[in-house]
């Protein structure tokens, strides 16, 4: 993103609008400006202020003359890029670092784009960058500008202290641009000031040419981390290579990752791209994936390993086999048992279907209890009537449903713990009565509009139900046997 959108960009050149930016030193004013200049194919005129002369550069110098009487007088002689009037935009760059005559001499020019009362016909819009003059970070070496000159500018912009992603992705590439960008934000505000996104910049073209950035970069950033952040971008340019959808050579990631630096640096980024994990994490050595998934924050990684067996069928077996490995097989057995598996892991670590089945059963009911609790709540909240009755009579007493909301919460709890929530099993005939009445309270056939999308809404667990002992009179009443 860049640091000023191109939307508003645009619509200040489109419209002929002069604009005044302000911003630290370094965060890349100039070259924001003189690009969107290009992008719009505009003739423009640039001037570092600080060495400008508004006689030389503007009006002009005088010579001596015939006035076509005999007489001798003064004129001024224009610029030569002032000279033809082609100019469609000035930019007036460090514009609070000019000498107060500049300033005053280009008042009359910001206002009515003219000099001494010489129209330049072509000219647009003035555009100005200045530094802060009272900031407490910084101590520039500027002018206040004076409320009339300021007052010129239609817009007036403040440019944020960070780096231009845009302009940095394009520079220097997505690995690197992303590494340089989070290691600059990591750093505390003082120290930022020190290093300011042209100098992040500097170290960038400095590191690319094979040089120390320890003489870029101010020892209070401590550039050694950041060059062990860049150390690993060669590492994710070429995981991004792995993850092109036509790389196809399987040795090459194994390979790869077999090096135990590219496994330390690369690892992280796969980690956090789940997008990633079915082309890499198959062609990881056991070792690799057993140090992965046992650790606590990865638990999602196993998920995804066990649901995808096929791909990780030979690690399994592994594991399988190493009968001294019982933290990793128990594990292993534990995600299978709450998850829904392919049978070639049940019989391979010889795990009980019927527990299975009825995990999978409650998780079902949990969610589905959890979806329709909350369409309760939020039918009473709207206090509903219908034929003079609130909502809560319809459905049941809030005593009732209050009931019901605790009982759910015990049961999810339970399961979340990884636990069989026999609160559940043991009461389900009161929770499908409860249901049941629900479903047959012209509050919840409203919210669905018709019996179709009411019944396509509660057929998973009509199905669920209907395989345990507690399908009764209360669900065949409603669905009439359906």
């Amino acid at each position: 993103m860049s640091l000023v959108p191109k939307k508003q960009l645009d619509f200040w050149i489109n419209n002929q609008l002069n604009v005044l930016f302000k911003g630290h030193a370094g965060v890349g004013k100039t070259h924001l400006i003189l690009e969107t200049f290009k992008r719009h194919n505009l003739k423009y005129q640039y001037y570092s202020c600080s060495t400008l002369d508004p006689y030389v550069d503007f009006i002009g110098v005088p010579r001596e003359v015939d006035d076509g009487n005999g007489n001798k007088v003064l004129d001024l002689v224009r610029p030569k890029q002032w000279a033809n009037d082609e100019i469609e935009v000035l930019f007036l760059d460090e514009f609070n670092r000019s000498k107060q005559a500049v300033r005053n001499a280009v008042m009359e020019l910001i206002q009515f784009k003219s000099i001494n009362g010489r129209k330049f016909n072509n000219l647009k819009m003035i555009w100005a960058a200045i530094n802060p003059d009272n900031d407490e970070d910084a101590n520039y070496d500027v002018e206040t500008l004076d409320p009339a000159q300021q007052d010129r500018f239609h817009i007036h912009y403040e440019v944020p202290y960070e780096p231009d992603a845009e302009f940095f992705f394009a520079t220097h590439g997505s690995a690197t641009a992303k590494i340089a960008i989070e290691w600059w934000n990591s750093l505390d505000k003082s120290v930022k000031m020190l290093v300011s996104p042209r100098r992040l910049d500097y170290a960038l073209q400095v590191c690319k040419l094979g040089g120390d950035i320890d003489f870029v970069l101010p020892k209070k950033s401590n550039p050694k981390s950041f060059k062990t952040k860049l150390e690993s971008v060669s590492v994710v340019e070429q995981l991004e290579k792995f993850l092109e959808k036509d790389f196809t050579d399987t040795e090459a990631i194994k390979n790869f990752f077999a090096n135990q630096k590219n496994y330390n640096y690369g690892i992280p980024y796969v980690l956090k791209n789940k997008k990633s994990w079915d082309k890499i994490l198959p062609n990881l050595s056991s070792e690799n994936l057993t140090s992965i998934v046992i650790t606590k924050e990865n638990e999602k990684i196993m998920n995804h390993m066990v649901q995808n067996s096929d791909s990780y069928i030979e690690y399994f077996k592994e594991v399988e086999r190493l009968s001294n490995d019982v933290g990793i097989k128990n594990y292993i057995k534990k995600v299978i048992t709450t998850t829904t598996t392919p049978n070639n892991l049940i019989d391979m670590f010889k795990i009980d279907k019927t527990k299975i089945v009825e995990t999978e059963k409650t998780k079902l009911l949990c969610n589905w209890l959890e979806t329709t609790t909350k369409l309760v709540k939020d039918s009473i909240s709207t206090r509903h009537s219908y034929g003079g009755r609130k909502s809560s009579a319809v459905i049941g007493t809030p005593k009732k449903i209050s009931f019901i909301n605790q009982y759910y919460e015990q049961a999810l709890v339970e399961f979340r713990g990884n636990k069989r929530p026999d609160s559940l099993v043991n009461k389900e005939s009161l929770f499908i009565k409860t249901i049941a009445e629900r479903m047959q309270s012209s509050v919840f056939q409203k919210i669905f509009k018709d019996k179709e999308s009411l019944i396509e809404f509660y057929a998973e667990p009509v199905r669920l139900i209907k395989t345990t002992t507690i399908y009764d009179s209360h669900f065949a009443k409603v669905f009439n046997g359906k």
